[in-house]
């Protein structure tokens, strides 16, 4: 019998997933299942040493390398950009524990793990970056030079920079698409209205940040005279 080993697992979570679904049986077609299929392309060619799953509204990747921590954290921020140039937004978690996986059975308190994250920490959409995956790629002065850039910081939670290495206008354009494509639903639905709200606000501070001049989308709070 195979034994558990230890992987990296990313559990993502597709966000207004039976709102894509709601759409394609109205119009009698299958488009949602093209746009995904056209965001997981981007995962065609990663290598025999990841496992990649994707059931319903979740997305499974999982690598068993230990020494390959960071390299795992940047297929994961591509793939969250490849939904939202797609108009889709994700939320997760990534860990670090035991997985067994062997035909029908899944034993993994990784996935466990990932799952706690995706759904308490998470929130917003973002991928939540578990404390013992960073502490296994901390060096002996605390500093982790691989993933400079990539990972942000607030209240104690790290997820995931997906503006690293990209057009941070291009991002913004995305994110804003998907906001104003859905706008008309959104009215009195706080939790949804509050995920577009979150990555406007992460996005504009982190991009003007780094000199970037964007002008928000959702409109801030007015007091009424």
């Amino acid at each position: 019998m195979k034994d558990p080993e230890y992987v990296y697992a990313a559990l993502l979570d597709i966000l207004g997933y039976r709102a894509f679904l709601r759409r394609d049986e109205e119009k009698g077609a299958v488009e949602f299942r093209h746009t995904m299929e056209s965001a997981l392309s981007k995962l065609d060619d990663v290598g025999k040493d990841y496992s990649v799953q994707a059931i319903s509204d979740t997305v499974i990747i999982t690598r068993a390398e230990h020494n390959t921590g960071h390299e795992f954290i940047e297929l994961v921020r591509k793939t969250i950009v490849a939904f939202l140039k797609e108009g889709v937004l994700v939320r997760g978690g990534i860990t670090y524990n035991n997985h067994y996986k062997n035909g029908n059975v899944t034993y993994s308190p990784a996935l466990t793990r990932a799952y706690e994250i995706e759904n308490k920490e998470a929130i917003y959409p973002r991928v939540v970056v578990d404390e013992n995956v960073l502490r296994m790629l901390e060096r002996d002065d605390g500093t982790i030079p691989e993933l400079s850039g990539k990972i942000c910081r607030q209240n104690g939670v790290h997820w995931i920079n997906i503006l690293h290495g990209e057009d941070a206008q291009e991002i913004w354009d995305a994110a804003k698409k998907v906001y104003l494509e859905s706008r008309d639903t959104l009215y009195r639905q706080e939790s949804a209205h509050m995920k577009h709200w979150w990555l406007q606000e992460y996005l504009w501070s982190v991009a003007n940040g780094e000199g970037e001049k964007l002008e928000r989308y959702v409109s801030s709070p007015v007091v009424i005279e």
